[in-house]
């Protein structure tokens, strides 16, 4: 198939004068061409810049304590209202799932976490939603002044959207 594109583009070429003025009409369209398209994709890309900087906003607008998600380390909790919660690690598949490790601690007796974590894509929708509760061997409560680890782990649905940000929103008892 290559050989036969190849001697037709030469056949052509033979049979063409390539100092015709319809040839050099011709190039110069197609260089034009080239130059409207290279501007076009650079406008594509500003615009995709300038509408995740808008989505992002609007996000923060709709959601002040949403975070991005950072990949593979743990992330200090800065949210109001989830003192419990000291840091959040997100560990991804290829599989579409999530593994999500809550490290707890706190200086309360009688602390069970309960909350809502939600993931969010890059243009703001929301891909998926999780009731956390925490759950011990023997107990339900946190111990005071002691680390505790939880896992947890997220089964995306099938989108090409990546998760971008989450939100935790406490569940008052």
């Amino acid at each position: 198939m290559r050989l036969l594109f190849i001697v037709v583009a030469v056949l052509v070429i033979i049979g063409c004068d390539s100092n015709s003025p319809e040839v050099e009409a011709l190039r110069k369209s197609i260089e034009q061409v080239k130059v409207d398209t290279k501007a076009m994709a650079k406008d594509t890309e500003d615009l995709q810049k300038e509408l995740r900087e808008t989505w992002k906003n609007s996000l923060l607008y709709r959601f002040p304590n949403i975070r991005q998600i950072a990949w593979g380390r743990e992330m200090q909790n800065d949210i109001p209202g989830l003192d419990y919660l000291s840091t959040i690690n997100f560990i991804s598949n290829k599989k579409r799932q999530i593994k999500l490790i809550f490290n707890y601690k706190t200086d309360k007796d009688k602390v069970r976490p309960h909350f809502y974590i939600y993931i969010f894509d890059s243009r703001g929708i929301n891909i998926h939603r999780q009731e956390v509760i925490f759950k011990a061997f023997w107990n339900h409560y946190l111990k005071k002044d002691n680390l505790t680890p939880q896992e947890v782990k997220l089964k995306l649905p099938v989108t090409k959207s990546t998760p971008t940000y989450f939100l935790l929103k406490e569940i008052s008892s």
